[in-house]
């Protein structure tokens, strides 16, 4: 799965991306605000921007915060990698 959030976007409500199989590149510009859940089964995660740990940081799961927190933005796959990538750099 691959997604783009454009710039000026707000998480008004949690966000939710979720594969079984398979890796997720979300493309986020440096102004989004949300507290971050990502969990992987196999792979691994790549962040491309600033994330500040709160809770949990393991080799499947990271908690923490994009831009000072805000909504939860929830990333889960059970079987691939997640990368958060910088939207000027994709």
């Amino acid at each position: 799965m691959e997604a783009t959030v454009l710039p000026g976007s707000l998480v008004s409500q949690s966000w939710i991306l979720h594969t079984g199989d398979g890796s997720v590149t979300l493309h986020l510009p440096d102004t989004l605000a949300a507290d971050v859940e990502l969990h992987r089964g196999d792979g691994h995660i790549t962040l491309d921007m600033p994330v500040t740990v709160c809770g949990r940081l393991g080799s499947k799961n990271i908690q923490g915060k994009l831009n000072g927190g805000g909504n939860l933005l929830t990333v889960h796959t059970g079987d691939g990698s997640i990368h958060l990538v910088h939207l000027e750099k994709s």
